[in-house]
């Protein structure tokens, strides 16, 4: 619950105070650690990234899973 009203007081502020178009947002453990808080990482994607992350992979806990090991 914390990281969607994180998310959801962020994303505004990006777009409306910094000028940036926010395309996609993945919000959820990607990581665990045994520190409290929360990072957020921005990069600038082109159409072929935005694809290459919607991709299926095996990547464990990634949002676009494919069934595998």
């Amino acid at each position: 619950m914390e990281l969607m009203i994180t998310t959801g007081k962020i994303v505004p502020k990006l777009q409306v105070e910094h000028g940036l178009v926010v395309d996609r947002v993945y919000t959820g453990s990607f990581m665990t650690s045994f520190l409290l808080g929360f990072s957020i990482s921005i990069m600038k994607a082109d159409p072929v990234i935005l694809q290459q992350l919607h991709a299926p992979t095996k990547a464990p806990y990634w949002p676009v899973a494919a069934d595998g090991w």
